[in-house]
């Protein structure tokens, strides 16, 4: 039944052969091979202990770490595919639906969440009473009330004879805020509860000296006052060599070799810094928020401009060779074919289109980076590794933050994300750029409040166009140009290169923008030339409703516009 052996140490061997009841919580660290402790926690429950692999249940914050703990489980074991790995939100909408008969969207409503813990503690027994084990992953990024929501299912949720493994890293909790400020992640209310407690203190993942500079600063955490962690920091930071700006930094890539990630403190400075970057000639991607996932370009390509809607997976895998940054055909075949529901040995690509317009698409497609730079805030890498890091101005987030223990994190995160190599990086954002929070966008202001000269511009804020006859993977990292225009009655810019049309905006940029400039709900009198923005990369879109000669089932690749935009209120449009 074991399709792959794995060696683990003492501590992860004490994690992983815990009995179906017993209970305990695992504090494991980047690169402590918790992944591994909970795929091999799996495989000892329904290999020693039969337990069956419906009865176990892993539960995750993100739906990146449970396509990751899928992908182990399936080659721990062969039952592992079997077991229910599920986001939190979409473990609330589940409950939610067997207890009041709602069917509720899986879209992370605080309201399913809340719909949930009431639906629990009006049971009169167990919600989940076959559930022998369940996995936590990611605790320490569970806060306010989906913490409340994990805390009432293994209190009420559960029968008394089921056990549960606990999995997080307090040193990591970047997430511990609510609407009334900062709450107490589930991983320290965990650490309080009378159960089992473990620790996986050795690190398998940074193979370089510095970039293992991050088990420093974690030995700084609670064992120094504040002023002295603070001089330990900028110590630990004046030790990295500084590359200087984006010219020294673009220098050493081609050398470097692997991935490399610059990590800034917010968003307006990551978009910045890739167009310093872009300006140097280097290609460059934006790591994006989980909100704008999107599938990758690969499947349109493949499959968007065919002639027929069925395709065996013959032509499918020749399709696929074509397709840059496509997976092989084996990992996206089955879950293609049953998302769109089809039937014999063809996938329908018709039925594949309608079905990824209705739903997130899952993990296994969503459109991964496509150079090997990436330009990130330290909170969007999480989770992710790098053979290299630039840090761009690390002194500053020290200086910015009231508490230092979230400085702490914050830099133990970045630090930590490194294989190989970490350096300093600098770059000088206009500080004008600020954080318009009724929108939740970037916005250059002028020395008045309600002057506006510029705006954050999303990968999902052009993304209604429909599709394009036009080939478009050479214009990947040109720039473009705006022209405002009117489409069904509303204002929208079009974005062009070589005066061809290659996205538009939609009517929530057009929405936040109006926000902005009138913010009393008043039409703006006027509207701004556009200046900036750069076509990214491609991802694929589906629309059953919008076909074209060139792509006649629904599917196709569009252009991805990233940037901060400024604002030319010399040339207005009425």
């Amino acid at each position: 039944m074991t399709r792959e052996s794995v060696c683990l140490d003492a501590e992860q061997e004490q994690a992983a052969r815990v009995s179906p009841d017993g209970r305990q919580t695992v504090v494991a660290g980047p690169g402590a091979g918790k992944t591994e402790v909970v795929a091999e926690l799996v495989r000892h429950l329904v290999e020693d202990y039969e337990v069956y692999p419906e009865d176990l249940l892993v539960i995750s914050f993100s739906r990146a770490a449970v396509h990751a703990i899928r992908r182990r489980m399936s080659t721990a074991s062969e039952l592992g595919h079997l077991v229910d790995v599920r986001t939190l939100d979409s473990l609330a909408a589940l409950i939610v639906a067997d207890l009041t008969g709602e069917q509720t969207p899986l879209r992370g409503y605080d309201a399913t969440v809340e719909a949930a813990i009431r639906a629990m503690q009006d049971s009169d027994g167990p919600v989940m009473p076959d559930v022998e084990h369940v996995i936590v992953d990611e605790a320490q990024d569970v806060v306010g009330l989906r913490a409340a929501f994990v805390a009432t299912l293994l209190d009420r949720g559960l029968s008394a004879k089921c056990g549960y493994t606990v999995l997080g890293d307090p040193a990591q909790a970047l997430y511990n805020f609510s609407e009334n400020g900062k709450s107490q992640p589930l991983i320290e209310i965990m650490l309080s509860a009378p159960v089992e407690h473990v620790e996986l203190r050795h690190h398998y993942r940074a193979r370089g000296r510095a970039a293992r500079r991050h088990l420093d600063v974690r030995a700084l955490m609670g064992a120094a006052s504040p002023l002295e962690q603070r001089l330990a920091l900028l110590e630990i930071v004046a030790d990295l060599p500084d590359l200087g700006g984006a010219e020294g930094i673009a220098r050493p890539l081609e050398r470097w070799g692997g991935t490399t990630a610059v990590l800034t403190r917010t968003n307006a400075q990551a978009l910045d810094v890739a167009g310093a970057l872009r300006g140097q000639g280097v290609a460059v991607s934006v790591q994006r928020s989980s909100s704008e996932d999107s599938v990758g370009a690969w499947l349109g390509l493949a499959l968007g401009a065919r002639a027929e809607a069925q395709v065996d997976k013959e032509t499918f895998a020749a399709e696929l060779r074509n397709a840059p940054d496509a997976p092989g055909v084996d990992d996206v075949w089955p879950l293609l074919r049953h998302l769109s529901g089809s039937r014999g040995r063809t996938l329908d690509t018709r039925a594949l289109a309608a079905a990824l317009a209705s739903r997130r698409p899952p993990r296994a497609i969503i459109a991964a980076p496509q150079t090997p730079l990436v330009v990130s805030t330290v909170h969007r890498a999480k989770g992710l590794e790098f053979d290299n890091v630039v840090l761009i101005d690390p002194e500053d987030w020290l200086v910015n933050m009231d508490d230092v223990s979230e400085e702490l994190r914050v830099l133990y995160v970045a630090l930590s994300r490194a294989r190989d190599r970490i350096a300093l990086g600098s770059h000088e954002t206009d500080r004008q750029w600020r954080r318009d929070k009724r929108i939740d966008r970037w916005f250059k202001q002028g020395f008045r409040q309600w002057q506006t000269f510029g705006v954050e511009l999303r990968g999902s804020d052009t993304r209604a166009l429909g599709p394009v006859d036009r080939e478009l993977t050479p214009l990947i990292g040109r720039a473009v140009q705006w022209h405002l225009t009117d489409r069904n009655g509303h204002p929208t810019y079009e974005a062009s290169i070589d005066g061809r049309v290659v996205a538009v905006t939609s009517y929530g940029f057009i929405g936040d923008l109006q926000r902005r400039l009138a913010p009393r709900d008043c039409q703006p009198s006027r509207w701004p030339t556009l200046r900036g923005g750069h076509l990214e990369g491609l991802e694929t879109l589906a629309d059953p409703g919008r076909r074209s000669t060139h792509w006649p089932h629904g599917l196709w690749p569009s252009a991805r516009i990233t940037g901060l935009v400024e604002f030319d209120w010399k040339e207005v449009v009425p």
